[in-house]
């Protein structure tokens, strides 16, 4: 039987809901607002790179379907690019990368940002250089 304060260690890595929640705030909260089912960018949010407001988006999209404000946060690579303001081909080039390293999940419906990976993609967005 295992000790309770061992227990108690391993407890202290479960994530919940509120914390999920809490993460996607602060990443997005410097970047973008949110009104019913339309994501609007902050002046920072222009001074991102392409990488970084792909990312962005779907993290938005994540925040939009927890909100039930959207049906589906998946994107086609042609409606990420319109919304994030990146050229067509970029989009292309960096969700095939991203989908390899496992950033963000392909659907037949469309791309979404990946949960396992968002610790991961928080650390891209704030600690690499633009």
């Amino acid at each position: 039987m295992l000790e309770q304060d061992k227990l108690d260690k391993l407890n202290k890595l479960v994530i919940d809901d509120n914390e999920f929640i809490d993460l996607i705030y602060d990443v997005l909260e410097p970047f973008v607002k949110i009104r019913q089912d339309k994501i609007i960018p902050k002046a920072a949010y222009t001074k991102l790179n392409e990488r970084k407001k792909i990312l962005i988006l779907l993290i938005a999209r994540k925040a939009m379907k927890i909100l039930n404000l959207i049906e589906t946060e998946t994107l086609q690579p042609k409606e990420i690019a319109i919304a994030a303001g990146v050229n067509h081909s970029s989009v292309k080039v960096y969700l095939t990368k991203y989908a390899k390293d496992r950033i963000v999940i392909k659907k037949k419906e469309g791309y979404l940002i990946s949960e396992s990976k968002f610790s991961h993609v928080k650390e891209m967005i704030f600690n690499e250089k633009n």
